[in-house]
């Protein structure tokens, strides 16, 4: 089995990479074969031989990202067409998966603290991310 996992880094730095990190260790342990997708900064050397795609746009970086990341849809899509599952580890970046993503593939949505509602708060945000979550099939509220 293949799973994407879609965050921002997958260094033990901290926060979302180190999540990572540990998610896809596991997973590999497992006999998983994941496909890391993030917007670059390195890998952790434990997973220095992950198929890797560094792309993405970084998160919280200016107005209007979430708009502007949809446009890497496309890209995202071809790569989630060789995967059986889809696993959002940054949410920010659900609203881009969840258009990417292949007809009834399975998307899981890990969620952080106040990162999970704060989209959710403000009215211009919820327009896309309320679709995406409702999209999820699963969403693993982290803390």
């Amino acid at each position: 089995m293949r799973v994407a996992y879609i965050t921002s880094q997958a260094e033990s730095r901290a926060g979302w990479g180190r999540y990572t990190v540990e998610v896809v260790k596991g997973a590999r342990e497992r006999g998983i074969e994941p496909v890391l997708i993030t917007c670059g900064g390195g890998v952790d050397p434990d997973l220095q031989d992950v198929e890797c795609h560094d792309f993405l746009p970084p998160v919280l970086s200016r107005r209007l990202e979430t708009q502007r990341s949809l446009l890497y849809a496309p890209r995202l899509r071809k790569i989630l067409e060789t995967c059986d599952l889809v696993h959002v580890i940054v949410e920010l970046y659900a609203p881009l998966t969840a258009l990417a993503l292949p007809r009834n593939m399975p998307f899981v949505l890990s969620v952080f603290g106040t990162w999970a509602i704060r989209p959710l708060e403000n009215p211009w945000q919820r327009r896309f991310f309320v679709p995406a979550f409702r999209r999820a099939n699963r969403i693993l509220s982290i803390s």
